[in-house]
């Protein structure tokens, strides 16, 4: 079977707030690897100021007429809930 030939899982960290941070450190790379695969025209710019909340679709036409804004808040949107998801207390 396939499945034999895939290494065992690593199971959980010890150190949770480590494990989590990581995540946050790899996101802008992710973001921006994962968004260009679907051939949105973002850069680690664009993804930053989503991310930080600088983007403003309701206040701003220049943000609001950017399609490639719009995924990558919603990339990021669903980052923050698949972290929620799984976070360890």
């Amino acid at each position: 079977m396939i499945i034999k030939s895939f290494p065992l899982s690593p199971g959980l960290p010890d150190h949770h707030h480590s494990y989590l941070n990581n995540i946050d450190s790899m996101y802008v790379t992710d973001a921006y690897h994962s968004l260009s695969i679907e051939r949105y025209r973002v850069s680690p710019e664009l993804i930053e100021k989503v991310t930080e909340g600088d983007w403003n679709g309701d206040g701003n036409e220049a943000d609001r007429q950017q399609k490639d804004a719009v995924a990558a808040r919603g990339y990021f949107q669903t980052f923050l809930m698949v972290k929620e998801s799984v976070k360890i207390f």
